[in-house]
């Protein structure tokens, strides 16, 4: 029942905690518009307003938002090399609460294309080094054998033969 502008100035205001972006985010994406998103992009792309905790939970906002921009924006992210490790670990963050809680957010009328699609992204961290085992993981968790052969194929890849790479596909395995 908060009024979405001012959610929106809780995240304008310097005075605001960075540890309750994540929160104020979420709640602007339940009742928020494009204008909004807007705001939450700023907040996701600057170096200072993503520092905080609560960055998966503007991105996941971004995406309540903005679902197709939004999704489309993560499954880039993650799979880049040019923003810092811990802005493409949120971007996994934002997945993986996707695939469990707002697949609606990627596909509303078919729950499990949707987790295919999100399934399909975490796919395309495989060939990322420094989250490659993340996705191995949950991949493995999702019992995604489907993507068998890439995994095994990364084992002695040059970039991910490192030792928490190959726990991971042995895990898979």
């Amino acid at each position: 029942k908060l009024p979405a502008d001012q959610i929106a100035g809780w995240l304008r205001d310097p005075k605001t905690p960075a540890y309750r972006y994540g929160l104020y985010a979420s709640l602007l994406g339940h009742c928020g518009t494009s204008e909004h998103a807007k705001l939450l992009m700023e907040m996701i792309e600057d170096p200072e307003k993503r520092r905080g905790s609560g960055l998966h939970g503007l991105m996941s906002a971004y995406i309540m938002l903005e679902p197709v921009k939004g999704w489309s924006y993560v499954k880039d992210l993650v799979r880049g090399s040019d923003k810092p490790f811990l802005v493409r670990y949120a971007g996994l963050q934002t997945m993986r609460f996707l695939r469990e809680y707002r697949t609606d957010l990627v596909n509303p009328k078919d729950e499990k294309a949707a987790r295919d699609e999100i399934d399909r992204g975490v796919a395309g961290i495989l060939t990322v080094p420094d989250m490659a085992d993340f996705a191995v993981e949950d991949l493995r968790k999702w019992q995604r054998w489907e993507y068998t052969d890439q995994v095994l194929g990364m084992f002695e890849q040059k970039g991910f033969n490192t030792p928490v790479i190959r726990k991971s596909i042995l895990r898979f395995a």
